[in-house]
């Protein structure tokens, strides 16, 4: 059994580190009497279980009756992922080889991928990498997970493949083919997961263009194809067959390392960079014979054309309606100037270039290659359409900032800051509009914002209200929000029954009990008022001295 404190190292590295060290066994997280675990099965998490009633799926049902239940057990792995990747204070325990007690398996690495968007900011991003920015990423591959298990699509996962430990992490972030902070949140999870690790210096061996594809031999397919259709299709000879080794050197395996700690300790032992200072730089040599070496220079242009390629079609040169015959011509022009065969014999530099292009291209002609794969991107990139794995997606990220939307609406609203509350309202329930809860707040907070100044937009928000409580199931906070309405019409009888009906659904609802009190002692003064009236009056007509 093994144990630590949250505060010790990210949750995002504890769950990636067993994912990478393919463990077995039971991780349990406390935070007071908030219990969260997770069971691991070969680095899978094929079970969770969770005591906060947010994360049940009765509770997810009562919140969107109207979704399907396959979507809410996704969801719901996806939110205790998310959540405890919010912790920042209480225990872990992992208990090897304690199998689960049933089976519903968590997409982790998918879930921790969408969270992070979410739950890792910018500014941790950027300190978590300080010092790190002059060394050297490249791909491990010798963790339980594949670069091909990472949840990314392209650009990103050639981004992550390409990594050869050949150029400082400054770069490979200022070059990458998405925005540097996108760039650096995939590099970090990678990181996490033993893909990728980081080096204190260039590696030294030459790198082929099959280098993204370690982990996975049916990526070597492309060189083949080449080789056999060289002659087909250019009339060209076959190119040299010599084969370049990648004997670069290997981390310790990250089981050795403490449990997902080795990500830690890389990044909190590394001092951060010293700065160059600019008298050296000044003084640097210029490489003369290589500013005018014409090779480089087209090698330069080309990739500088294939990083700015906004998708596949960009990177071959060619039009989405194309033929197939085209789409082979295309591909195979390319392939036969840039693969590494041929810039063997060339100075390093170029044959790093001619690689790092060779390999995106590569990628773009294993997508566009193939009918079926061709026809789903020209539908998604050029037409717009969504995968299924896309529109799920985005309903999960939808789903989850609606609750952090709404959530913060509920802090202003308790506070009584109805215009901030109304903000945060909206944009929770443009989010995710069929969530019942969410309607019934921006309807009353429209109510409430624009009684007595516009009635039509008054009306529109109460209509909003009453539907949510007809529509939701046991919604207690809508029937507190009609007794609020109520209570501010003067309609105190009506008021108070709605705020039964919600304290029926919920005794422990605090504001509703609130809201009762209060309108019990506005009856109590109404009362009070007309009983002093008639005692005033009678005193006057019958107490006068004669």
């Amino acid at each position: 059994m093994r144990s630590g404190a949250v505060s010790d190292q990210p949750m995002l590295e504890l769950l990636c580190g067993l994912a990478a060290q393919r463990a077995n066994g039971m991780l349990e997280l406390t935070t007071g009497k908030r219990r969260r675990t997770f069971w691991f099965e070969g680095g899978a998490v094929t079970a969770s279980k969770s005591n906060l009633k947010s994360e049940s799926l009765k509770g997810l049902q009562e919140r969107m009756p109207d979704t399907e239940t396959s979507e809410l057990i996704a969801l719901q792995g996806t939110l205790r992922v998310r959540n405890t990747l919010t912790m920042d204070d209480g225990e872990w325990t992992f208990t090897p080889n304690e199998p689960p007690p049933a089976r519903r398996p968590i997409d982790l690495l998918n879930a921790c991928w969408v969270s992070m968007i979410e739950t890792v900011s910018d500014t941790d991003l950027r300190t978590r990498f300080a010092g790190l920015m002059g060394r050297f990423p490249r791909l491990s591959g010798t963790g339980g997970v594949a670069a091909s298990d990472l949840p990314f699509g392209p650009p990103l996962s050639d981004f992550i493949t390409q990594l050869d430990g050949q150029r400082p992490l400054q770069d490979v972030i200022d070059f990458a083919p998405v925005p540097p902070d996108n760039a650096l949140r995939a590099l970090y999870l990678a990181l996490a997961c033993g893909v990728v690790d980081i080096i204190d210096q260039a590696s030294t061996a030459q790198i082929t263009a099959a280098r993204g594809a370690a982990s996975d031999p049916a990526s070597s397919t492309a060189d083949d194809l080449i080789q056999d259709l060289f002659a087909e299709e250019l009339g060209a000879p076959d190119p040299a067959t010599s084969t370049l080794l990648d004997d670069r050197p290997r981390p310790e395996d990250p089981t050795d390392q403490a449990l997902g700690g080795f990500v830690a300790d890389m990044l909190d032992t590394i001092a951060p960079d010293e700065p160059v200072p600019a008298a050296v730089l000044n003084d640097a040599p210029e490489d003369t014979a290589e500013a005018v070496d014409p090779e480089l220079v087209r090698l330069r242009e080309e990739l500088a054309r294939v990083n700015a390629a906004e998708n596949d079609f960009e990177v071959l040169s060619i039009a989405w309606d194309a033929s197939d015959s085209a789409y082979r011509k295309a591909y195979f022009k390319l392939a036969q100037e840039l693969h590494p065969d041929r810039w063997a014999s060339h100075s390093a530099d170029a044959a790093d270039l001619a690689s790092e292009i060779f390999a995106r291209v590569s990628a773009a002609w294993d997508n566009l290659g193939d009918a079926e794969t061709r026809q789903a991107t020209i539908d998604r990139v050029i037409h717009g359409i969504k995968s299924e794995d896309e529109l799920a997606m985005e309903k999960v990220q939808d789903i989850l900032a609606a609750e952090n939307a709404f959530k913060a609406g509920m802090v202003e609203f308790q506070a009584g800051r109805i215009v901030q509350a109304h903000e945060h309202f909206e944009r929770a329930f443009e989010r995710v509009p069929e969530e019942h809860e969410y309607k019934a707040f921006y309807g009353y907070t429209t109510f409430k914002l624009n009684a007595g100044r516009d009635d039509d937009a008054a009306e529109r928000g109460e209509r909003m209200l009453r539907d949510a409580v007809d529509t939701g199931t046991k919604l207690h906070n809508g029937w507190m929000l009609v007794g609020m309405i109520y209570r501010e019409r003067g309609e105190l009888e009506i008021a108070m029954k709605a705020l039964l009906t919600s304290l029926k659904l919920k005794p422990d609802n605090v504001q509703a009990q609130r809201e009762l009190r209060r309108i019990k002692h506005l009856r109590d003064k109404e009362k009070e008022k007309e009983k002093g009236g008639l005692s005033g009056f009678l005193s006057g007509l019958f107490g006068r001295k004669k």
